[in-house]
């Protein structure tokens, strides 16, 4: 099956709601709110660039930011975002109030030809959470084709990922087209020895995910938080570190002997849990009862590091220590760099992971930088998604 592309729809004097993925977390700075770090909406420009030179009437964007717990919480409105991307695109970007309802009708039936709208963030709407049928209609109302472009939220069973497609003719957009490529060379087109890398902090949702790849990567390199929980099941001391809780019987469901998998062998520590304290350098197994695991230590970068140097292509999701510490992002880093010099073909992905990425200046060394995080673990694993199955075509 083939994904049904953005170039067989018919854009000129269509209203095109445009589906993003812009779950940027916000900063505050002074008394505003802004986009620290815009890689998401650098990822869209090229698409919304070609959709506006078929002439569409509009492009109304929908997306959603973070997890508001009230509606109109200024931290997850979209202003800052729409802000950046008028920027970035050199053109401006009308920012409402609402989602849906009469206003935003009245604006996108008024709206000039060739405007880009963006409407609020989806998540302030009781509908989208409790799924709503009648809210996916009422999404779809206003626009006359979908252009979903939104694949780091596609795992998401949700009215404006899946609902709004039962309603409008839609289209996989170019984003959305060159993740799937991507991740469908890792699936079914490797080039061996095929690594991959995967830290982070839960490990439960990604049993899964870590069987699939026992079965079908080379190399399997775990860092951060989720493989001290391995460590812990390993019956290895990990003192006062994070780890999760109530999966250790599912964990011990995991072949740990498997010769593709590999641990820390050393690991560096704190006695505080933000790393405020001295640190220390110890070999696995040597960690005190009142000491964190923080980070990956130098001789895990220099065996990890001698993997990636063979691998022709490496697939990378996930920190490998407390990048909110940069006196603990010295594990992420060293692998990245690894990474950016090798010859295998790259792709990396999860927002913690391109966040440190971003500020190392290596996202331009990789062949493909993925916009996903969860959507991206769970596609590698099942090959589909609840927001790509109404867009396949056989």
């Amino acid at each position: 099956m083939k994904l049904r592309s953005h170039r067989q729809a018919k854009y000129k004097d269509k209203v095109v709601l445009y589906r993003a993925t812009y779950d940027i977390t916000l900063a505050k700075r002074g008394n505003a709110w802004v986009v620290p770090d815009d890689t998401r909406i650098r990822e869209t420009l090229p698409s919304l660039r070609w959709i506006l030179k078929q002439k569409p009437r509009a492009v109304v964007i929908l997306t959603w930011l973070g997890r508001p717990k009230r509606s109109g919480d200024p931290q997850y409105k979209l202003d800052p975002v729409a802000k950046r991307l008028s920027s970035l695109l050199h053109k401006p970007v009308k920012k409402l109030d609402q989602t849906v309802g009469p206003k935003v009708q009245e604006v996108i039936e008024d709206a000039k030809a060739g405007s880009i709208l963006m409407l609020e963030n989806v998540r302030f709407e009781k509908g989208e959470e409790n799924n709503s049928t009648a809210f996916a209609k009422a999404l779809a109302a206003n626009a006359d084709i979908m252009v979903n472009d939104a694949f780091g939220q596609c795992h998401r069973n949700v009215p404006s990922i899946v609902g709004v497609q039962k309603y409008l003719p839609s289209f996989a957009g170019p984003l959305l087209e060159k993740e799937v490529e991507m991740l469908d060379l890792v699936r079914k087109k490797p080039k061996r020895p095929l690594v991959a890398i995967m830290g982070g902090v839960k490990i439960g949702t990604r049993i899964g995910l870590i069987k699939y790849y026992l079965k079908h990567v080379d190399y399997l390199l775990l860092g951060g938080a989720l493989s001290n929980t391995i460590l812990a099941v390993k019956g290895v001391q990990i003192g006062k570190s994070v780890q999760e809780p109530g999966v250790r019987s599912v964990v011990r469901g995991l072949n740990l002997m498997n010769k593709k998998l590999y641990i820390p062998i050393d690991v560096v520590t704190s006695t505080d849990a933000k790393g405020k304290g001295s640190l220390h350098r110890r070999p696995v197994g040597r960690v005190s009862k009142n000491e964190y695991i923080l980070d990956i230590g130098p001789d895990t970068v220099a065996l990890f590091s001698s993997i990636i140097r063979k691998a022709r292509m490496i697939v990378w999701n996930g920190p490998l220590g407390y990048t909110e510490n940069k006196r603990f992002a010295y594990g992420t880093r060293s692998i990245a760099l690894e990474m950016a010099k090798g010859k295998g073909e790259t792709i990396v992905g999860g927002g913690d992971t391109l966040a440190i990425l971003s500020q190392s200046h290596l996202l331009s060394k990789y062949d493909h930088v993925c916009t996903a995080g969860g959507a991206m673990l769970t596609y590698l694993e099942y090959g589909t998604l609840p927001g790509l199955k109404p867009l396949f075509t056989r």
